[in-house]
């Protein structure tokens, strides 16, 4: 699987490298000036090793609010919050990113649960008015982040990036945005995201 974000990452001359099963950019400069920018500007990350899977239907956010560690039906459009997905005995099957969007709620968890994650979220749909549907193979993600995460915030993200279908931050502090986390469609099929 490679980055949705592949041919950007060749025309700035990046080095690449597999990550949990995704082509990704490994490296644009030397590792002193990466660690600086993101240390005292800001930096994007392409986190393409997300699986993405998108609830859909009249039940989706009492639903998933029902599952999840964290109030799901606080959120509103173009917002996100981490929560975590436990079995039964309390333990954590896997910690998930929730993004609202107008007609869907989308998660972001790591590669490495997706088919244990999908189980379980479909497992309890019982009599819930709730579409499951797994994205992953249509989306990537990516986050920027830093001291200037604000300044990424406050511009249209939507309107730089044809491929990005929303935007909101994902971790904020005393009012400002340190993390924006996006996801993208890959080829002709949009999917959404964040900024």
């Amino acid at each position: 699987m490679e980055t949705p974000l592949i041919q950007e990452h060749r025309a700035a001359g990046a080095k690449l490298a597999e990550y949990s099963g995704c082509v990704l950019a490994a490296q644009f400069a030397s590792f002193d000036s990466e660690y600086r920018a993101a240390r005292e500007s800001v930096a994007l990350f392409d986190t393409s090793w997300h699986a993405v899977i998108s609830l859909a239907g009249s039940d989706r956010v009492r639903y998933l609010n029902a599952v999840l560690t964290n109030n799901i039906q606080a959120l509103t459009e173009g917002r996100g919050t981490l929560a975590l997905l436990l079995n039964t005995q309390g333990h954590i099957f896997a910690e998930l990113g929730v993004y609202a969007l107008r007609e869907k709620l989308l998660t972001l968890s790591h590669a490495s649960v997706r088919e244990r994650t999908f189980a379980t979220l479909d497992k309890y749909i019982i009599m819930d008015d709730v579409e499951l549907e797994d994205t992953t193979d249509e989306a990537g993600s990516f986050a920027i982040e830093g001291p200037r995460a604000a300044v990424i915030a406050a511009i249209d993200i939507m309107s730089m990036y044809s491929r990005i279908i929303g935007a909101a931050p994902l971790c904020t502090m005393r009012g400002t945005a340190l993390a924006i986390s996006a996801i993208v469609r890959k080829g002709a099929r949009t999917v959404a995201a964040w900024g």
